[in-house]
């Protein structure tokens, strides 16, 4: 893990306007991990006046998907009606 004091300067690097390609050459960090703070930074503002609703049971969108993937639905059958 790294340091609190390298966190602190890849912030630092970001808010200076310093691309995140060019960061990670300098310091060494890894890009991955600029990704990730610069994510979990921008959660953090989107969470922070936001009420969240945990929702349990499936989605409308899930229930549909269901329905189309069911095994007891028929098999499409071809054009001319023809069964196989």
């Amino acid at each position: 893990m790294y340091s609190w004091e390298t966190l602190v300067l890849l912030r630092h690097l970001l808010d200076q306007g310093l691309g995140k390609t060019a960061i990670a050459e300098q310091t060494g960090v890894s890009r991955g991990l600029i990704y990730h703070l610069l994510r979990t930074g921008q959660l953090d503002r989107l969470l922070h006046h936001v009420a969240v609703v945990h929702i349990d049971g499936q989605s409308y969108r899930l229930r549909e998907l269901g329905a189309l993937l069911s095994p007891t639905r028929e098999p499409p059958r071809p054009p001319d009606g023809r069964t196989t």
